[in-house]
């Protein structure tokens, strides 16, 4: 993910007709095996553009993940931070709010794009549960568990 998210930002200015017939003329010039596109592990920069923003966005929730355990929070801890008005879930402004006092500098198209990838039934609503699902952290329930099996000790 690393590898295609430094690809992402560039790649995204063209098509993917462009990206595959340049990625073609890179490798006619190859002397070793020449590979089809769709063989290798750069096959996805190929598809159309929604794949390619939706690889944009894992790698802004890689960013995000990332620029809270810098702080030094819990990812439980930072949902509750950036949910300010204590809904229960973070709304658009919110996540942009968030991302801005994490230093994490988007333009409003990857905003929104990071949004709809983490606010996976499509509610506008960013629940506690797609935050932590959506950054790889333990869900409600096995931090529930930890907390208990801690207070049992």
């Amino acid at each position: 993910d690393y590898e295609s998210s430094l690809l992402v930002p560039v790649l995204s200015k063209s098509d993917s007709k462009a990206r595959q017939k340049f990625f073609v003329d890179v490798i006619a010039r190859r002397r070793r095996l020449r590979l089809e596109p769709e063989g290798t592990s750069v096959a996805r920069i190929f598809e159309e553009k929604n794949q390619l923003s939706m690889i944009a966005a894992k790698a802004n929730m890689t960013r995000l993940r990332q620029a809270i355990l810098s702080k030094d929070t819990a990812i439980i801890d930072a949902f509750n931070h950036f949910d300010r008005d204590e809904s229960g879930y973070l709304g658009v402004e919110e996540v942009h709010n968030a991302l801005n006092y994490l230093g994490v500098r988007n333009k409003i198209d990857d905003i929104e794009l990071l949004f709809e990838a983490m606010d996976t039934n499509r509610d506008r609503k960013i629940t506690v549960q797609e935050f932590l699902a959506s950054l790889g952290a333990k869900t409600v329930f096995d931090l529930a568990q930890e907390q208990k099996l801690l207070n049992e000790e």
